[in-house]
């Protein structure tokens, strides 16, 4: 009973080391980010879906594929909503994208009540036009081939068998590599180790 109390109090006082360690998110609890002052590169979009659709062609050329990315609400002027794009830096700058999938650095001012949100800044660097690229990943799918043939299958003990669709698959990745197998499985295993091989 005493050890599970104490791994209990161990488990807790980790727990609460680790939120103090980990950085606050800026972007938390803010209602839009305000873009007073942003540089040519940092694109907005209209609506919420063609922010979506922009970040989603992206991810399936295997750019920008973190987890932490977001869509948020942004101001341009002060009748004016609009979505852009986040996430945090390696610095715990807040980074807005470009329509390229490139991202502008500044930092993210805590929102006042009286502003119409929480104004965005760009680093003097990004202002010269200095952009950190895109993020990689490398993404891969497996399918069967187009042009599968058909072959002679006898049984097992020699008998007549019959004529059955080929197996062959083609693994395709972002980055263009390709491998072909005469099954689905050979092919996602060599998937497999190319991913393991990039990484």
């Amino acid at each position: 009973m005493a050890s599970s109390t104490f791994d209990a109090a161990t488990a807790a006082t980790i727990t609460a080391l680790r939120a103090k360690l980990t950085p606050a998110d800026p972007r938390d609890g803010i209602t839009a980010i305000a873009l007073l002052h942003r540089t040519r590169h940092v694109a907005h979009w209209t609506t919420k879906r063609e922010a979506e659709s922009a970040l989603r062609t992206l991810r399936m050329r295997g750019l920008n594929v973190d987890k932490d990315i977001r869509v948020m609400p942004g101001c341009c002027t002060l009748p004016l909503r609009c979505r852009v794009i986040t996430k945090l830096g390696e610095f715990g700058e807040t980074l807005l994208m470009a329509k390229d999938g490139s991202w502008v650095a500044g930092q993210l001012l805590p929102e006042r009540p009286d502003d119409h949100g929480a104004i965005w800044l760009p680093y003097e660097s990004a202002e010269q036009g200095e952009t950190i690229p895109p993020t990689f990943t490398h993404i891969t799918t497996t399918v069967l081939c187009a042009g599968r043939t058909e072959r002679y299958k006898t049984k097992s003990n020699g008998s007549c068998g019959r004529y059955v669709r080929s197996e062959d698959s083609m693994a395709r990745c972002t980055c263009e590599w390709e491998c072909f197998g005469s099954t689905r499985a050979e092919a996602q295993a060599a998937a497999r180790v190319h991913r393991a091989e990039a990484a």
